[in-house]
């Protein structure tokens, strides 16, 4: 059978514990402080992206590697975020043309709007609107 990492000399390692419960209580504070960094870029990826990233930030990883982690997740939601705005942007342009309630020089302050927007939350709110 293997050792107890948690016995030395058939006695309790109380440092030892201290050590492994100081790992898992700082991986935790972390991995939250992370989550919570990262929640502007997190709310911009579908529901099964979301919980797959914050699973990779909550992995036991050392301080620095969390600081990469964080880094290599902001690029890849910016890529997923840029590779679907054009489709969003149509998507919010076209909502606004079928809008029966409004006259053309009333949609265009939309239209700036939805150009401008340089993530879908830019125009998020606007579409919340339009429903």
């Amino acid at each position: 059978g293997g050792q107890c990492l948690l016995v030395k000399d058939g006695k309790y390692d109380q440092q030892q514990w201290q050590n492994q419960y100081n790992d898992e209580a700082r991986n935790r504070i972390e991995s939250k402080q992370a989550v919570y960094d990262l929640e502007d870029e997190l709310s911009q990826v579908s529901e099964a992206k979301r919980a797959e990233l914050i699973k990779e930030l909550q992995q036991p990883l050392s301080t620095e590697q969390r600081k990469q982690k964080v880094q290599e997740i902001k690029k890849t939601i910016n890529k997923i975020v840029q590779d679907t705005l054009p489709s969003a942007k149509k998507e919010a342009h076209d909502k606004v043309q079928k809008m029966e309630n409004l006259i053309d020089p009333e949609k265009k302050p939309y239209y700036n709007k939805i150009q401008q927007a340089k993530n879908k939350k830019g125009f998020e709110r606007l579409n919340n609107k339009l429903n």
